[in-house]
């Protein structure tokens, strides 16, 4: 399951191909982690609209009683 940069033997420069690899796995990481940061930021935002809305209809509905 771990990423590992792919080696290109048959290349002239063993060392581009492999510093290639290695920022293309960068990236991939980098912008995985970015689209887990602002899914977890909008489902946060979410769950605080939910529970802003359950407590004012909560509120509302005791002050009825």
């Amino acid at each position: 399951m771990a990423l590992r940069p792919k080696l290109n033997l048959n290349g002239a420069h063993f060392k581009d191909s492999y510093m290639a690899e290695i920022d293309c796995l960068r990236t991939k990481t980098e912008l995985v982690r970015e689209l887990i940061k602002m899914l977890m930021a909008d489902e946060f935002k979410e769950n605080n609209a939910i529970r802003a809305y359950l407590e004012k209809s909560y509120r509302l509905l005791h002050e009825q009683i």
